[in-house]
């Protein structure tokens, strides 16, 4: 595009554009921030940020202790563990979408800069995970830092220790992105750094170490904290590595996920993937050495969740930025020559993104189809749970109530003193074994505990807060010894005479003691 700004401009110029992307950004997010924490991880941070305990899993393994140390020292000024997080993941928006655009002004040029970056503003899904409290949107933004430094460690010693070290640090907030950078990191050391491979080491050993032995003494010791860590793992490897059994389901259920996950992180902006296969061979001729660059960033990650594991959307940002990247160069090349159809385009593009995320309901197919994270699904997802914690709360110092949920793990954090039976949730894209299956820890209740309540009280109510209770009981008792009813959309189940509650297969069994 030759009437567009191209190459490095002065330094101010650079900075104040990058500074207006990001607190568009921030701002943007402001309006539509979840008021509940929105997943079940999201409760396990919260949970740590008042103890650290991997055990209970608070957070779950690897650990992420300089993640539950930032909210930690966020919190402190909110006083809320949801609204700490979700201020991380809005802060971390806006400096994800200014480094974005240095990185991808300083690989190709400031028309790509802008348009890449615009359109990681506005892909709905990283839109989405800038409202709720999970670390991927710090996640996006350190792992786009650590690229920029990357970049500019091949022609700068300085950046590429500054590189090392962030990379180690990046490791504390979430272990899983210093692996996916490392073949990254050694590429650039070993091609243009080669004498300063010690240092990086040096550097990066360092850095690793101070998060690292003190959340190994935090989880009782190496020995200890490799065990926690292999029995999470051994939940999913079976099911979806390639190379623990999961064979060709694990493959395609991988894959679906990836495809699905990335194709909806782009949104329409992929279309600029069109102007790269249009100039596939002079793209690849003049750029090589850029274009190998965000592949070596890219491939790894994705060669991991397609054979290994491919967990929630959000893991995608470890990769997704370099694609943007290559997606706005592509839109670029697209109108090379055309500046007004190029602004009007980008324009066009994501009003269309972010028109995904603002206008797009929850299950846009029908309830029970594809679910799209979108501003309704958080807002579906807080009057979900406000409503049955607003409910129980009026029952919470009742002696003769219980709550059986999927997602008690809510329910732990925001009522901590009601008695709860929890049921192990099935995942849409994990394999079902058909059964039941309840959580046996503390302070979860069992359905021995169930029955004694009954034995024990006149009557008592049990809240069925997420299950429909025709499809989870079996009643063997008198039709008039109980009754169904609903209240604040959760049906409640009332025994008016002692009861035997029993786990058979895939139902609970109701019978007369």
């Amino acid at each position: 595009m030759t009437d567009l700004p191209v190459g490095r401009s002065n330094a101010v110029t650079e900075g104040l554009i990058a500074l207006g992307l990001g607190v568009v950004t921030v701002l943007s997010r402001l309006p539509f921030i979840s008021q509940i924490l929105y997943h079940w991880d999201s409760v396990n941070f919260a949970f740590a940020i008042s103890e650290f305990n991997l055990q209970k899993e608070q957070p779950h393994p690897p650990g992420y202790l300089l993640y539950v140390l930032l909210s930690r020292l966020v919190n402190l000024l909110f006083d809320n563990p949801n609204s700490s997080m979700v201020a991380i993941s809005i802060l971390s928006s806006g400096l994800a979408a200014a480094f974005l655009y240095l990185l991808a002004s300083a690989i190709f040029n400031r028309a790509t800069g802008i348009a890449s970056s615009l359109f990681l503003i506005t892909s709905p899904l990283f839109w989405f995970y800038g409202e709720i409290a999970l670390p991927h949107s710090l996640d996006a933004f350190l792992v786009i830092t650590c690229a920029l430094l990357l970049y500019a460690a091949q022609k700068n010693p300085t950046a590429g220790y500054w590189a090392a070290g962030l990379n180690a640090a990046a490791g504390g907030f979430r272990p899983q992105t210093l692996v996916f950078l490392l073949p990254l990191v050694l590429y650039t050391v070993l091609r243009y750094q080669r004498a300063q491979i010690f240092r990086w080491a040096a550097i990066g050993i360092l850095v690793c170490l101070a998060w690292f032995i003190p959340l190994i003494t935090l989880s009782g010791g190496l020995r200890s904290y490799m065990s926690i860590l292999g029995q999470f793992s051994d939940r999913f490897q079976s099911s979806t590595s390639i190379f623990s059994g999961a064979g060709l389901q694990g493959l395609v259920r991988n894959s679906s996920k990836l495809a699905l996950y990335t194709a909806y992180g782009l949104s329409f902006c992929g279309l600029g993937l069109i102007g790269l296969l249009i100039r596939v061979r002079g793209i690849a001729k003049q750029y090589w050495s850029q274009v190998l660059f965000l592949l070596i960033w890219m491939v790894p990650v994705g060669l991991y969740y397609l054979l290994v594991h491919m967990g929630q959307q959000g893991l995608v940002f470890v990769f997704l930025p370099a694609l943007i990247v290559l997606s706005g160069f592509g839109w670029v090349s697209i109108f090379s020559d055309k500046r007004n159809a190029w602004m009007i385009s980008l324009g066009l593009i994501c009003a269309l993104n972010a028109s995904v995320f603002l206008l797009l309901p929850e299950y846009p197919l029908g309830k029970g189809q594809q679910r799209f994270l979108t501003r309704d699904t958080i807002v579906q997802n807080d009057h979900f749970f406000l409503q049955r914690i607003s409910a129980l709360q009026e029952h919470s110092e009742d002696s003769h109530i219980a709550v059986i949920s999927t997602n008690w793990r809510h329910l732990q954090f925001y009522l901590p003193g009601i008695p709860l039976i929890g049921v192990e949730p099935e995942q849409k894209w994990e394999a079902s074994s058909g059964l039941l299956l309840l959580k046996k820890e503390e302070p979860l209740r069992s359905l021995d505990w169930l029955s004694g309540l009954s034995q024990s009280e006149d009557s008592i109510q049990l809240f069925v807060a997420d299950l429909n209770p025709k499809s989870l009981f079996t009643f063997e008792i008198p039709a008039e010894s109980y009754k169904i009813s609903e209240k604040s959309d959760m049906q409640v189940v009332e025994f008016f005479q002692p009861v035997k509650f029993a786990l058979h297969y895939n139902r609970i069994t109701i019978t007369q003691p």
